[in-house]
């Protein structure tokens, strides 16, 4: 147990004001995000010179209002789900899931970019010859693929069935993440992860995004036991947890204090909070350091887990960058791969500091580029010249971008309908509010891609859509319409 003594009322004054305003600035950001992503996904079409994607827009917005005027096929859905049992619910969707993903592993795409990487990478650790010198990208997800090419050999059929059952199994983890707080927010958690296009596309692929869902949704169920925030085993596990995720995607390493401001938010007290963050930061440290003491090792320079950061920083803002991508490997190539890290991390902040105006237009187009659209997911997987044809991948890329704005319309019209802050006073949800906040300012900063922001869309989805479920229901009935709290239904 956590014991805190009493502080003065001075300093608890303080200290609960400068929570509350926490609070309010997470709350704030919560609410505006959807409508910021609703209003890339307007201007997309345009940056595109693609205005006939307006009509994709005006689609999914529609999708989203619709079946509010729809009352008997409202009602009828919304019964059956709510009527079936857990145990029967999981089951079909997790069936469902992997109806859907059967094209992805029966025909996996190309391989190419980071995932040949990674997949290279799996090989030379399978084979003994271990992760090799390139250090640029992380070891985790690499390593994730060795242990099954150990065993059945490096076939893509094979690593597409296993990222795709690593999916699935992200939706029941999800959902019980979820069952405490509400029946309605675990069950469009579930639904999301197991029939959102984006999800299922790129869940055929090699790519990281996958593993991190399925990490994310494990973090997400340790923050969301009861009794967190008193038990030294859940912190230990969770750290252990967040280790794992940060050797897949780096950037995570800021777990500690996510969890720290999810912890004050939700107790209401500093003090409380610090146990839990300085035992998840040890066991966080414990699970890298044996890779950073390996890199150490290895290339005589302190290298936390990889030197990717650089790069992509400078590329993203080198004063020739389109602000998006710019090849710049050349730069500082004769250094060691710690040392052009640092140097290009060094040249990316002077040209941000030398042009802040440049820059500012910068993070407002890459605003648009990161939360606009979804299309570049099914190109990312399976190119631009797939083997079924142009027809196909043009007919996938409006899906997913009529799904993108449809769950962009509904979240806009659950947060409308939500009460943000008692929302906050729970440890998980405050903790994805944070990792969000993280995740749009970073790629406001860096390479704007689009699935970047997919391990965050289940969790947005459990905790709006249970308010936009609520509206259509009530809608559909007739029912005058009622502000709901975030997690629409207490179980």
């Amino acid at each position: 147990m956590i014991h805190s003594s009493a502080l003065s009322p001075t300093v608890d004054f303080a200290a609960n004001a400068e929570i509350n305003l926490l609070s309010r600035l997470l709350s704030a950001f919560w609410r505006a995000l959807p409508f910021i992503a609703l209003a890339a996904a307007l201007v997309y079409p345009f940056y595109k010179h693609i205005q006939v994607g307006l009509i994709l827009v005006a689609g999914g917005a529609a999708f989203a209002i619709l079946p509010g005027f729809a009352p008997r096929l409202a009602a009828s859905i919304a019964h059956f789900v709510d009527c079936l049992s857990n145990r029967k619910f999981l089951l079909i969707v997790c069936a469902a899931g992997l109806l859907l993903r059967l094209p992805m592993i029966l025909h996996p795409g190309p391989l190419g970019g980071d995932n040949a990487i990674y997949v290279h990478s799996a090989q030379s650790i399978a084979s003994g010859l271990g992760f090799g010198d390139y250090i640029v990208y992380p070891p985790g997800q690499a390593f994730w693929f060795a242990f099954w090419i150990a065993i059945f050999g490096a076939d893509l059929h094979l690593l597409s069935a296993v990222q795709c059952g690593l999916s699935i199994a992200s939706a029941p983890i999800t959902y019980f993440g979820f069952a405490r707080y509400s029946k309605s927010g675990a069950r469009w958690s579930a639904i999301f992860i197991a029939a959102y296009p984006a999800i299922v596309i790129w869940s055929g692929s090699l790519g990281h995004e996958t593993t991190v869902i399925f990490l994310f949704s494990i973090l997400f169920l340790i923050l969301s036991r009861p009794s967190f925030a008193y038990s030294p085993k859940l912190w230990v596990l969770c750290g252990l947890a967040a280790g794992v995720t940060a050797l897949v995607r780096p950037t995570m390493v800021i777990f500690p204090a996510l969890v720290a401001c999810a912890l004050v938010v939700a107790v209401h007290s500093v003090r409380k909070a610090v146990a839990p963050v300085l035992i998840t930061t040890l066991a966080m440290a414990l699970a890298i350091a044996p890779w950073t003491i390996r890199n150490y090792l290895r290339f005589h320079e302190f290298a936390l887990i990889s030197t990717n950061f650089g790069g992509v920083l400078l590329s993203a803002n080198h004063p020739e960058s389109d602000g998006i991508y710019m090849e710049v490997s050349q730069i500082g190539k004769g250094l060691s791969r710690v040392e052009q890290d640092r140097l290009q991390r060094r040249l990316a902040v002077q040209s941000i500091l030398s042009n802040p105006r440049l820059f500012a237009k910068r993070v407002v187009m890459r605003i648009i580029v990161q939360w606009g659209g979804e299309t570049s997911i099914v190109d990312s997987v399976f190119g631009t010249t797939p083997s079924f044809g142009q027809t196909v991948r043009q007919l996938l890329r409006s899906l997913a971008q009529l799904a993108w704005v449809w769950f962009l319309s509904a979240w806009c019209i659950g947060v409308v309908r939500l009460r943000t802050m008692p929302l906050l006073n729970d440890l998980p949800i405050s903790w994805v509010v944070c990792l969000t906040a993280l995740i749009f300012v970073m790629h406001s900063i860096l390479e704007p891609i689009a699935r970047h922001h997919l391990p965050l869309l289940p969790f947005a989805a459990g905790i709006s859509l249970p308010a936009y479920g609520d509206w259509l229901v009530r809608k559909a009935m007739g029912i005058a319409p009622s502000r709901t709290s975030a997690i629409a239904e207490e179980v």
